[in-house]
């Protein structure tokens, strides 16, 4: 099982309380772990798309819970705040955890 499976697993059984506390309605992962190219000091790039009535400290709390979860720094983004110029290549290679 590589990388992604084993952090899909995981999110995916906190998927309803991800859902239900954070207002994550979709994540997904990119980057070096989609890639098969982490390392022990890579990050694990996440993109949601997130309850914005949730506000800026729960956005927070949520990055922070996650990096609890896979036991690893998470980049986290949402969708609506991804670059325009990264937009395109980022959505190609994200895979949806759920």
């Amino acid at each position: 099982m590589d990388q992604f499976e084993v952090f899909s697993e995981i999110l995916r059984s906190h998927r309803q309380e991800l859902e239900d506390v954070y207002g994550v309605k979709q994540l997904a992962i990119f980057g070096s772990t989609v890639r098969q190219e982490q390392t022990p000091t890579s990050d694990i790039d996440i993109v949601i798309d997130f309850d914005p009535s949730k506000g800026l400290f729960v956005f927070l709390d949520l990055k922070k819970h996650l990096e609890e979860l896979l036991e690893h720094p998470v980049d986290l983004v949402t969708y609506r705040a991804l670059h325009p110029a990264l937009r395109d290549h980022i959505l190609n290679e994200a895979r949806d955890a759920f």
